[in-house]
């Protein structure tokens, strides 16, 4: 969440960004609903393709991963 607000911050006033291979990795390590709700709480990102459809996918992947790990017998 946080990095989205600090790239939104830094488009707005025209500074360097931060690539965007680090905001997706954030949401693949876990910071993916915070990133969608970033995305739409600060209009940030929206209009990017691989935004607003991989944001989601890697959402749907975390909730079976976290499925499956919780309901396998190891």
């Amino acid at each position: 969440f946080a990095a989205f607000a600090v790239d939104k911050i830094a488009a707005i006033e025209d500074r360097p960004r931060i690539r965007n291979v680090t905001l997706l990795g954030l949401a693949f390590i876990g910071g993916s609903l915070g990133a969608l709700l970033a995305m739409y709480l600060f209009n940030h990102k929206t209009l990017k393709d691989y935004y607003t459809v991989g944001v989601p996918l890697i959402i749907i992947m975390q909730v079976i991963v976290l499925f499956y790990t919780m309901n396998a017998s190891w």
